[in-house]
């Protein structure tokens, strides 16, 4: 069955464009100069761009714990366009940062309707967190942007049925392994969604076959030169892995189990009461939302969890932040907004949810007790698209 989305009206349209300006003022005022001085690890990147830009074109970064090339060869480009100023070393983590924002946009749409879509990259826009990532010269925000862009794409094709949706997923999502380590998680949200398509929804479990086939072959061609260097340099490749993990007796002591639980709870606590402590990747302690968005974004999880059931989308939107708060939940320094960032642009989504959810049962209530000249006026959400469709028809 293949539902249409419906276009953005012209105050939509104005709207969407009004909310990335805003990110790009959020994310380009001070670039280069806010924060006053260069951290350690931006330092070690623009080396390696510097590296890139005299030939050396590798397929991984050893140096520094290792990285993954994308963001590297990104930054050689501005480097060698703009020069090796600190602008030029922060420009592509500020613009693949607001690049999310539309990204966002695409991908809440396509899941939850256009109003949700709207309301969803508003709070990306103005959300610390991400602000704060894009004056930083970091590779990490590459990761929710391919994040977003293969979940629209496969959202397309679930919900069209054409194959070509499902080849640019999966791209989109072989890609996603070259940005930054935490895309190593990504599988366990792929199979716990499948899993949960083929238990909850058995109706669909032939389109799911027909999907799996082109969005697997497309992105293993992307991810194999990657794989194939993994494969004969593991110890490099997962080297960052062991030093942080809980697991490792240097930093979860003797009992890991228990560092365990309390990183959850850490974790789970980052988004309401106490965030990231460090410097260089948020405002110290403070916590993702303040105190009203942390009420939606709590609501958002209520009515995602009681929706999941039925609704696809629902379901992965939870999958989806459970699994990629491992990384900063299995490592040290709970929460880290570094490690976390998988979850975005996702929990941005949540409370989009219940915002969308309250200002439609606002004018459905104004709709019935209205009253203009004695009479009922039965005004009532009309925006075609945009009323109950919080997941997919079908997949």
């Amino acid at each position: 069955m293949r539902r249409p989305v419906h276009r953005l009206t012209r105050l939509e349209f104005f709207a969407l464009i009004g909310v990335i300006l805003i990110a790009a003022i959020l994310r380009l005022a001070g670039l280069g100069r806010v924060p006053p001085a260069l951290y350690r690890d931006e330092a070690f990147y623009g080396l390696d761009a510097v590296n890139v830009l005299r030939g050396q074109h590798a397929i991984y970064f050893p140096a520094n714990n290792g990285r993954e090339p994308m963001f590297i060869y990104l930054l050689a480009a501005s480097i060698g366009a703009l020069g090796r100023t600190p602008f030029a070393l922060r420009l592509p983590a500020a613009l693949v940062s607001l690049l999310t924002v539309p990204a966002t946009f695409l991908m809440a749409r396509e899941l939850f309707g256009k109003r949700a879509g709207l309301l969803s990259a508003a709070i990306l826009a103005v959300t610390l967190w991400p602000v704060h990532l894009a004056h930083v010269g970091y590779r990490v925000g590459l990761l929710p942007l391919l994040g977003a862009l293969a979940v629209w794409q496969a959202a397309r094709g679930a919900r069209t049925g054409y194959t070509r949706h499902w080849i640019a997923a999966g791209v989109l999502y072989g890609l996603s392994f070259y940005t930054y380590l935490a895309a190593r998680f990504t599988p366990l949200v792929i199979a716990a969604f499948a899993i949960y398509i083929w238990f909850a929804h058995p109706r669909e479990r032939t389109s799911l076959r027909k999907a799996i086939l082109p969005f697997a072959v497309s992105a293993l061609i992307v991810a194999t030169p990657l794989a194939i260097y993994a494969l004969g340099h593991w110890d490099i490749f997962m080297g960052r892995g062991g030093q942080v993990t809980i697991f490792n007796p240097g930093i979860g002591g003797p009992n890991p189990w228990r560092t365990l639980a309390g990183n959850v709870a850490r974790a789970a606590g980052m988004f309401f009461w106490r965030g990231d402590f460090s410097a260089r990747q948020n405002l110290p302690y403070r916590p993702v939302f303040d105190p009203v968005m942390s009420a939606f974004f709590l609501a958002g999880v209520v009515i995602a969890i009681v929706r999941a059931r039925r609704e696809a989308a629902s379901a992965l939107a939870l999958i989806w932040v459970v699994v990629m708060l491992l990384p900063t939940v299995l490592a040290e320094d709970t929460p880290h907004f570094l490690r976390a960032v998988g979850v975005l642009p996702v929990v941005a989504v949540l409370p989009a949810l219940a915002l969308h959810e309250a200002s439609r049962k606002m004018q459905e209530a104004r709709g019935r007790w209205q009253v203009a000249g004695g009479r009922w006026q039965g005004r009532v959400w009309d925006s075609p698209g945009c009323g109950n469709q919080f997941g997919f028809d079908k997949l």
